[in-house]
């Protein structure tokens, strides 16, 4: 037997970025340049909830700016998040990672939270063949139970800025989220949630905000999950990041999410 060997590609290089003391002013850039962005985590020791804000830009202006990804994080709790796309781990951020933490949500930075610890996880940027566009479904929402978990899926075939109101029809936890975009590759889309039954898209400030990307699935998973809705979760998809826009994807946007009951 002849032992053979292959050469692996160029490895990647990691980078785990950790803030004992998440404050509301910005911390730019801490990449230095486009990067891969795999997961992210904050830890709320004590106080009020908080929020982790985070932007695919070299710097941003908290009060201003609205994160591409809004993250809220009840008080004395952790989320943690692992992002992925179809096609391999990771969301590329074309410009930079820049944050902030606050006690408010939407752009606001009124105050930082209290003793809150953040995590970002970046490697080196990497490009990757999209996913094919696949067929469009029927628009509506769908819902089946998960076993084991006490959860339900939920399948949203075509969302837009129209609400998907009360989905859960009590306070929920969310563990996954998947969006969709491979029949959306014209611009990146916002996946908004409210802590309400009856939120007014473009008004309302949102208090959760994923980012989705133009012709590529991606999901998020919270193995430590976001516990922001103890009224009710409502959802829309629309085009920008501020919660002042209300424009739809110009394409078809899917997204599958799992909820628990909320504690």
């Amino acid at each position: 037997m002849t032992l053979t060997s292959t050469p692996l590609a160029k490895p990647m290089s990691y980078d785990i970025h950790v803030d004992p003391v998440l404050v509301a002013t910005i911390t730019s850039d801490i990449r230095q340049g486009a990067c891969t962005m795999y997961g992210f985590s904050m830890t709320d020791a004590v106080g009020a909830a908080g929020w982790l804000k985070i932007f695919d830009a070299l710097t941003a202006t908290p009060g201003t700016t609205y994160p591409d990804w809004l993250i809220p994080v009840k008080a004395s709790t952790t989320v943690a998040c692992q992002v992925f796309r179809a096609n391999g781990a990771g969301v590329l951020l074309t410009s930079g990672v820049s944050y902030f933490a606050a006690t408010v949500d939407g752009k606001g930075n009124a105050s930082g939270p209290t003793d809150a610890i953040g995590r970002i996880i970046t490697g080196d940027t990497r490009t990757e063949t999209a996913p094919t566009a696949g067929t469009a479904g029927t628009a509506g929402l769908a819902s089946s139970s998960i076993g084991g978990l006490g959860g339900t899926l939920k399948r949203i075939q075509d969302i837009d800025s129209t609400p998907q109101n009360d989905m859960s029809g009590t306070d929920a936890k969310v563990h996954a989220v998947e969006i969709d975009c491979t029949n959306n590759s014209g611009e990146a889309v916002y996946l908004k949630f409210w802590n309400s039954a009856t939120p007014t898209v473009g008004t309302d400030d949102s208090v959760f905000t994923l980012k989705g990307f133009p012709g590529e699935i991606v999901t998020y998973l919270f193995p430590q999950p976001v516990d922001a809705f103890a009224t009710a979760i409502s959802m829309a998809c629309v085009q920008g990041a501020s919660d002042l826009t209300a424009v739809n994807p110009s394409g078809t946007v899917a997204v599958e999410l799992i909820l628990t009951a909320g504690s």
